[in-house]
């Protein structure tokens, strides 16, 4: 209980209310640092990692994380079983596989979005380096609404290196995309387009019961939710 309080009140600190000028936090997690500490620094909710082991797992729920959205494909080694982890620390686990460059685009953001949206509390999206991290929160600032050289600059905060060009070239082509990555919402991003036209696929794990059947029945394709 002591170590949720305390990492209630770090998140609070971390805060842009309570941060001083110049006191920018990076979204990037270095767990060896963090260890050190054992407190994360979420910015607007979010960090982002490099694949994470067991121990940072257990860090980030110690720390009030309520999901893990994976970023990897199916066939990316992890070295631990994630998933089984995630939900035994008590997290939900997000899949959204971004695999190659194709799947760098603003409906993946628009979905990433989405999937943040539904959590009161701090998210930790993943990738093997954070190259892919950083780069769809790049696309998900600039969905809605930053320009250009700040959607540019999270990303850089949040792990993008190698896939920056990338990154570019989509905000350089951005407006048809971003326009239709909204209409697939009905311009909306979060809880409202996961229940509208966007589909969601909810695995619980046994704890379906006290969903109603019309929720069962929401499917989002790409993404998986487990907790």
């Amino acid at each position: 209980m002591k170590s949720r309080v305390f990492a209630v009140l770090a998140i609070a600190l971390a805060s842009p209310a309570f941060a001083g000028a110049g006191d920018t936090k990076p979204v990037i997690t270095d767990f060896d640092a963090a260890y050190e500490t054992g407190v994360m620094w979420p910015v607007d909710g979010v960090n982002t990692s490099a694949q994470p082991d067991e121990a940072a797992l257990e860090l980030i729920t110690d720390n009030g994380f309520a999901a893990v959205i994976d970023l990897r494909g199916q066939d990316e080694a992890r070295g631990i079983d994630q998933q089984a982890i995630v939900e035994d620390l008590g997290m939900t686990y997000i899949a959204l596989p971004i695999e190659g460059q194709q799947s760098l685009t603003f409906a993946n953001a628009e979905k990433l979005d989405a999937a943040i949206a539904e959590f009161d509390a701090p998210v930790l999206i993943h990738c093997d380096s954070g190259d892919r991290a950083g780069a769809l929160l790049a696309l998900r600032a600039s969905l809605n609404g930053a320009e250009d050289t700040a959607a540019i600059q999270l990303g850089q905060s949040a792990g993008m290196t190698s896939l920056e060009d990338v990154v570019r070239e989509r905000l350089a082509d951005g407006a048809p995309q971003k326009s239709a990555a909204l209409d697939a919402g009905n311009g909306m991003t979060g809880a409202d387009s996961l229940t509208d036209d966007l589909d969601f696929e909810l695995d619980l794990g046994g704890s379906s019961e006290a969903l109603s059947n019309e929720l069962m029945e929401i499917a989002l394709p790409e993404i998986t939710i487990s907790e």
